[in-house]
């Protein structure tokens, strides 16, 4: 199961994506390197993963807001909330996704430099980096009403999340599983 990617998206050692300029520093690039393995475990530095949950879960409060007519001023408040919710909700996933799929990762060539396939960083840490990730998801949920709690953790946290990964090794469309989770 390898793939071959080609040289024009390549642009460092650590992933693929063809937007990025090799030439411009990232974000990222600036922490210090002993966190540079969690950043790309969780995949934060790569947005357009949270954005996909963030623009459904935004839809929605909006639509609601009108519906049962909350004011703006509260909408704006939870706007952050949902926005960092969705960045802690991807990042979890790509970190649990890892764990699971390190030894296939490792014979991947798109995915043997991440960070658990390649050896960077052992199960443990990432592990405790989960769980990590888990309590300030946890935290972030606190600042939701009951209801919205309850969403997040039926459709977010529940069945979705942990069994995503497995998928692939049943059917050749994992992201559909993925896309009913969001």
């Amino acid at each position: 199961m390898s793939s071959s990617v080609p040289p024009h998206l390549i642009t460092d050692s650590r992933r693929v994506h063809p937007t990025v300029n090799p030439k411009v520093k990232l974000w990222a690039d600036i922490l210090p390197s002993s966190w540079k393995p969690y950043i790309q475990l969780a995949r934060i530095d790569m947005i357009s993963g949270s954005l996909l949950i963030f623009w459904p879960c935004t839809w929605s409060l909006l639509a609601a807001a009108y519906k049962v007519k909350i004011p703006t001023g509260e909408v704006l408040v939870q706007l952050p909330t949902y926005f960092f919710g969705s960045v802690l909700l991807h990042s979890i996933g790509c970190t649990w996704n890892d764990i699971c799929d390190r030894k296939l990762d490792a014979q991947v060539e798109q995915t043997k430099h991440r960070p658990l396939a390649s050896g960077t960083l052992s199960v443990k840490s990432a592990l405790v980096f989960l769980l990590a990730q888990l309590v300030a998801f946890l935290l972030l949920l606190t600042q939701l009403r009951k209801q919205e709690v309850l969403n997040a953790m039926l459709f977010g946290l529940g069945a979705w999340y942990p069994i995503y990964p497995f998928m692939k090794r049943i059917t050749h469309w994992p992201q559909a599983w993925l896309r009913m989770k969001i």
